[in-house]
């Protein structure tokens, strides 16, 4: 599997464009975030960068676990970084939309199918964590206020969607 990202021993997302053929190792060893096996930058000249297996034996790598990992990793690096350097850290979600304006002739209002609505965590969240229990369940990524208080669960869906017990629990 060729793969942009992987972790090195501290256990940091590593993304391979941003290595440089001179100190392609300077920042590894560098592991699979799929399957947990030592990975390889290859930077050439023609192809485009990737991290490669460092044993062409058959591996079983899960592309599934490698995207939702570094999913993952990437939402609490960005978030994290967003809160150290005072920038923004956007969400934006799908809200229906409902009109009351006229009321009095449509009791039940009128709608629209969905439209935008983005927030700027930063503004009521400070922490990210990585497979959090919370209320009986693991967030995949878990954002608070200091560590407590204030609290929203992030769930990556890459190939199945969050489980309904999880979603009707009422937790943000």
């Amino acid at each position: 599997m060729k793969a942009r990202f992987c972790t090195n021993t501290h256990g940091d997302l590593v993304d391979v464009k941003e290595l440089r053929a001179e100190d392609r190792n300077a920042r590894g060893p560098y592991t699979c975030l799929g399957c947990g096996n030592g990975m390889l930058p290859v930077l050439g000249k023609i192809r485009v960068h990737h991290f490669r297996h460092t044993s062409d034996a058959e591996i079983d790598c899960s592309h599934e676990t490698y995207l939702h990992r570094a999913a993952k990793m990437a939402v609490v690096a960005g978030f994290t970084a967003a809160c150290r350097e005072g920038r923004q850290y956007k969400l934006t979600r799908n809200r229906k939309v409902r009109c009351m304006s006229a009321a009095d002739l449509f009791p039940d209002g009128c709608s629209k199918p969905e439209a935008p609505e983005v927030f700027d965590l930063t503004q009521w969240l400070d922490t990210a964590a990585e497979e959090v229990g919370v209320g009986g369940f693991i967030a995949d990524v878990l954002l608070t206020k200091g560590g407590e208080g204030a609290r929203l669960l992030i769930e990556i869906e890459v190939s199945h969607p969050c489980a309904p017990e999880k979603l009707a629990s009422g937790l943000p």
